[in-house]
């Protein structure tokens, strides 16, 4: 390892923020070839090379290039750069920490926090390093409770980083996508290439092989992105989507092949009720949970909650300031722009539960970023079917031909273009005479905070999705009691009892989830019972909630009751970092990673009183959180 100064410690930090640009081609201004050299990276010959690869387009030579040097610099100077490497969060101060742990009190009581101050005592004491590693910093659910739980635990003394993997190859995301697809079920004409796959992560192991190369470092791979990396017998493999699909024809080679790769590690942490996890031997299920301290969940009234909707800087894709009538029913859907995430059922549905209540409304709230072409597709389906104007119509079409030709599956557009256009026909002219869907129906894209404040005042909500890990929207909107119409599917089981907990289940025919959304929604238009009886069965669900808004909203506050006690991040991360700690004959012949938390929290409370700040100790009144 190679002794420093001031100059060369800053040169070195630009030179790896310069390579981390370059590998996520974020790369917009020029870099001072003279800093490599104060570096000791580059040799004269390369020096001379670089400002001139620097500013012409950064193509797949030099993101190996980057690559290349990034695993460089981490032999010479690991301690830096990990450090840079990892996820900047924000540290807590100790008056922070402490606030944020009162709060935590104030909902779930003083046992669970408690609990989760000796599970951090004593992985400080162990001296273990922890290092959360995904695929990437950003999407999906796991980035918020990684966020939420990393800042109140390192402030606690554990030794806990957030990495991702650093990608040379730019075909990598597509192949992968289909990995993901394929364990899934789901179809997808791309093929893995397992070659990327593994050249990408054995860059990755050897970049981090020195974290890697201690024992006293455990590696929670979060992404099976990354299982090639080949975990450890200490480290722990996480699955945070749904194994339906690997007993089927399409998914039963990946699944196999990353078996070998994940079935190495101490333990396999799924989801809840997903079958094709199990057939593991180191398999344990796994609940994820929300952070109750997030702007969303935080309950607040509904005059605050309709102050906040009605701001002219709430505006739905159209330009619109959100519908809101006191006396309409109000239904919402929050989810991924994905053919798996069940928009258009819930459309269908909704078009028809217009029957019954002609001046209720809908609002979609899709996730979703422009340059994901399959996402943008869904969304402008979407939009298309809510329209009449039939200008408005027209350039969606030209859009959908336009995002259909950069993914190379113009060939399809015909076709789709006639089983919407149909569909279309078929939603409109089943309208009450004089009512226009447009206006009942609202899209919003990417909102977060103000989720919380629709679901104050929403009758209820619908999640209609094929393929899940989890779905955490069920527990957000729960925090506002919130009755959910689901999928009657099993990650949702453990938190959903139908008309008792949670909400309600209708029964999706196999047609909807073993087929292509445009062989379903065909199936719909040409009057197929299994189709006609499932959006009739999600009416019939809406009405009953319309109808019981007292009870409905009862059987939504059983889940919160839940949340608070199982369903919450805190006690997720404790179940996770349990297995940091318990041995191998602890974890033996446990059914949950809950189980395996209960064992180590009885054995530590045995072993060592648990040591609280006198603030902490203190008894806290209940305080009222009000959304930030």
């Amino acid at each position: 390892m190679i002794e420093l100064d001031e100059e060369q410690t800053n040169c070195l930090i630009k030179a790896i923020n310069a390579l981390k640009m370059i590998l996520t081609g974020n790369f917009t201004h020029g870099f001072d070839p003279e800093h490599w050299h104060l570096v000791k990276v580059m040799s004269e010959g390369e020096l001379k090379n670089i400002e001139k690869q620097l500013q012409i387009q950064l193509g797949e030579v030099h993101k190996q290039w980057a690559m290349y040097n990034l695993i460089k610099l981490a032999e010479l100077h690991p301690k830096i750069v990990f450090q840079h490497l990892s996820f900047q969060i924000s540290e807590l101060s100790t008056s922070e920490r402490d606030n944020k742990l009162q709060e935590y009190r104030a909902i779930l009581g003083s046992a669970t926090v408690n609990d989760f101050l000796m599970l951090c005592k004593a992985l400080k004491a162990s001296k273990k390093k922890i290092v959360y590693l995904s695929c990437t910093f950003w999407g999906g659910g796991i980035s918020p409770m990684l966020l939420a739980a990393i800042p109140l635990m390192r402030s606690l003394g554990v030794d806990i980083e957030w990495h991702s993997l650093w990608v040379s190859k730019s075909s990598f995301f597509r192949s992968c996508k289909s990995l993901h697809n394929r364990i899934q079920g789901i179809s997808d004409e791309v093929e893995v290439d397992w070659e990327v796959y593994c050249k990408v992560n054995e860059e990755n192991e050897k970049l981090y092989s020195i974290l890697r190369d201690s024992e006293d470092t455990i590696f929670f791979y979060d992404d099976p992105q990354a299982y090639g990396m080949n975990p450890r017998r200490q480290d722990i493999s996480v699955l945070h989507i749904d194994t339906t699909g690997t007993h089927s024809s399409r998914g039963n080679s990946e699944w196999e092949i990353l078996s070998k790769f994940f079935g190495k590690a101490k333990v396999f942490l799924h989801q809840p009720g997903l079958s094709g996890s199990k057939t593991l031997p180191n398999a344990l299920p796994l609940a994820p949970g929300i952070d109750i301290l997030s702007p969303k969940n935080i309950p607040r009234t509904k005059e605050e909650a309709t102050s906040n909707i009605l701001k002219d800087t709430v505006r739905d894709d159209w330009g619109r300031v959100a519908f809101y009538n006191k006396t309409s029913t109000r239904w919402m859907y929050v989810a991924r722009a994905d053919p798996t995430k069940g928009q258009i059922p819930a459309l269908l549905a909704f078009a028809k539960y217009l029957l019954k209540d002609s001046h209720s409304v809908m609002w979609f709230f899709l996730q979703y970023q422009v340059d994901d072409f399959p996402a943008h597709v869904q969304y402008v389906i979407l939009k298309y079917l809510v329209e009449d104007d039939l200008k408005e119509k027209a350039l969606l079409t030209d859009k959908i031909k336009r995002l259909l030709e950069a993914t190379n599956e113009e060939r399809g557009f015909e076709n789709l273009l006639h089983i919407i256009e149909i569909t279309h026909k078929k939603i409109h002219s089943g309208l009450p005479a004089g009512v226009s869907l447009k206006q009942h129906v609202q899209i919003f894209t990417n909102l977060s905070r103000e989720i919380g404040d629709f679901a104050t005042i929403a009758t209820g909500h619908l999640v209609l999705s094929t393929r899940e890990g989890y779905n955490l929207v069920i527990n957000e909107l729960a925090c506002h009691n919130v009755p959910v119409i689901a999928n009657d599917y099993p990650p949702f089981r453990d938190r959903i009892i139908s008309g008792v907990k949670g909400g309600w289940f209708v029964q999706c025919p196999n047609t909807v989830y073993h087929s292509h959304q445009l062989e379903w929604i065909s199936n719909y238009v040409y009057g197929h019972p299994e189709m006609e009886n499932y959006i009739q069965e999600i009416c019939e669900k809406m009405e009953l909630i319309s109808l019981n808004l007292e009870m409905s909203r009862n059987v939504a506050s059983a889940l919160n009751d839940w949340i608070n006690k199982e369903g919450h991040v805190l006690r997720y991360h404790m179940d996770r970092l349990s297995f940091v700690l318990a041995s191998e004959k602890e974890i033996e012949g446990c059914k949950s990673a809950s189980e395996v938390r209960a064992k180590v929290l009885s054995k530590l409370s045995q072993e060592t009183p648990l040591f609280l700040s006198s603030k902490s100790a203190i008894s806290i009144p209940p305080i009222s959180l009000k959304a930030k």
